[in-house]
């Protein structure tokens, strides 16, 4: 090799030489392989740190229920539409729906307190609570008392049955006879009608 052989080891650094350039491809492929070797290395030294204390955390912490089993202790339900109802007494079972006409208070001890604030369970005209704020109102009572309109039931039913000002929340299938989301069909049928305070949606 000359000098007007001598080759830049890259482009993106002009100012060291080679002037052999098939070593300096082979020196800079092994300077990549340590690189990558030792990052690889240190990701997995990290991932070894961390994966005990996630174990840890998660130690004593019992994992939320299935449906129609006891939630008394995990104070959670595993399925989406589930919610930790209380029979009357100290138990509490996970459930797309509680009737009240059933042996159940429908309460739902382990909910947020604003969402124990709507006092569901107390609304009247219940066939079926499916969760904090959502119930299915009877047929006949939403039709003759409540003019078959979910904001009449909130503002003259659910309202002023726990002494606070409510309106219905718009969204689909707000008003449709239907049973709980979650429900298997046919079960506990009403109309599905969800309330809220003015200040808390």
């Amino acid at each position: 090799a000359t000098v007007a052989g001598v080759v830049s080891m890259t482009e993106s650094s002009p100012v060291i030489p080679c002037v052999a350039p098939k070593m300096c491809r082979a020196l800079l492929a092994s300077t990549t392989l340590v690189l990558m070797c030792v990052t690889l290395g240190w990701l997995g030294h990290n991932r070894i740190l961390v994966q005990p204390n996630e174990r840890r955390l998660g130690e004593g912490r019992p994992r939320c229920t299935m449906s129609g089993k006891s939630c008394q202790q995990t104070h959670c339900c595993a399925q989406m539409h589930d919610r930790c109802f209380q029979q009357f007494g100290e138990s509490s079972f996970c459930r797309p729906s509680c009737s009240p006409r059933k042996g159940w208070s429908c309460h739902e001890p382990f909910a947020h307190p604003l969402a124990k604030a709507r006092h569901t369970e107390e609304w009247p005209d219940v066939v079926a609570v499916c969760s904090a704020g959502m119930v299915l109102v009877e047929r006949e009572a939403f039709q003759q008392k409540y003019n078959a309109t979910c904001d009449q039931y909130c503002q003259k039913g659910a309202g002023p049955s726990v002494r606070t000002l409510m309106f219905g929340l718009q969204g689909r299938g707000n008003g449709a006879y239907q049973s709980c989301p979650g429900d298997r069909p046919g079960k506990d049928q009403g109309a599905l009608c969800e309330c809220s305070f003015p200040d808390r949606l």
